[in-house]
């Protein structure tokens, strides 16, 4: 085990005690030592794919009414300002905000120079299909293997099994498939990882609702949320110690988000749920509508 990765291990063990997911980030590597940053995930981390794929769950306005475009124009983010990746990019020192993989400009320097996103990986796999060099192959390897991949992808399924399946057979089988996944990126080069864990989807907005609980949380959502965590924490561990080289934080959203949603006055936010025109304020909030989070609880 190299001096480098004990290191790695030594300061995200420290930082794990933390709460906050970007000093998570920014205690694994600082923006010289990261030529690439990848996210795979849901509406907490999508900056604007849903444009592009067949979906009635388009982030429209005025989702982005804070995020500093011109009045009316949407960022492609499920908030009203800025999601986890773009905060962490700007803590990273990247320039500009990580655009969508499937925007067709997301191409030639805009990859180059590190805007990043899911395209990189695109472009990198383009070079070898495209037989070039073997110092270039060699070249998008060690990208690869320098880059920080973040994945945040369990609350939907988790969400979506929570009623009407047996919580263990759903769980196992989640879990089963997000291992399998995590694998076949670390054959593809992939090293360091950040796996956010499930958030304490109990106290959304449409949850909370759907249970008629108008006082606090859902227990039993909330439950199956943790229940998740506890099966996720072994696997990463798992995938550390066997795969070599390799590095799976388990990001702690639950933990950070139910702090936040209990102590929301102590945040200075004004109350849970921002109306759904985000113009009234959506900055003094905590969810900007049933389901997404507000700019200021990703800070």
């Amino acid at each position: 085990m190299s001096l480098a990765l004990d290191r790695q291990r030594f300061i995200i063990m420290r930082i794990l005690s933390q709460t906050s997911v970007v000093c998570l980030l920014f205690g694994l590597s600082f923006a010289k030592d990261v030529p690439a940053f990848f996210i795979f995930g849901d509406s907490l981390v999508d900056v604007g794919n849903n444009f592009y794929i067949k979906t009635s769950a388009k982030p429209v306005f005025p989702n982005g009414i804070d995020f500093g475009n011109e009045y009316g124009v949407p960022s492609g983010r499920y908030s009203n300002a800025r999601l986890v990746p773009d905060i962490i990019g700007q803590e990273l020192g990247f320039k500009n905000f990580t655009p969508p993989c499937l925007v067709p400009t997301t191409v030639g320097d805009v990859i180059l120079n590190g805007e990043l996103t899911l395209a990189l990986r695109m472009k990198s796999v383009t070079l070898r299909k495209q037989g070039k060099t073997s110092y270039r192959i060699l070249e998008a390897k060690k990208l690869l293997r320098e880059a920080i991949y973040l994945l945040f992808i369990s609350s939907n399924d988790v969400i979506f099994n929570f009623i009407g399946a047996d919580s263990g057979a759903a769980l196992d089988t989640i879990i089963s498939s997000l291992r399998s996944q995590l694998s076949r990126l670390y054959k593809l080069d992939a090293r360091k990882f950040v796996v956010g864990n499930c958030g304490p989807f109990g106290c959304i907005p449409s949850v909370r609702d759907a249970f008629a609980v108008t006082d606090g949380c859902v227990s039993p959502a909330n439950q199956r949320a943790q229940s998740y965590n506890k099966k996720l924490k072994p696997i990463l561990e798992e995938l550390t110690k066997n795969l070599s080289g390799s590095l799976y934080v388990q990001a702690g959203i639950y933990v950070v988000f139910f702090d936040i949603i209990q102590n929301y006055i102590s945040y200075e936010s004004a109350n849970l749920i921002a109306v759904k025109n985000l113009v009234d304020g959506g900055l003094n909030y905590i969810f900007t509508n049933e389901f997404e989070n507000c700019g200021t609880t990703y800070l």
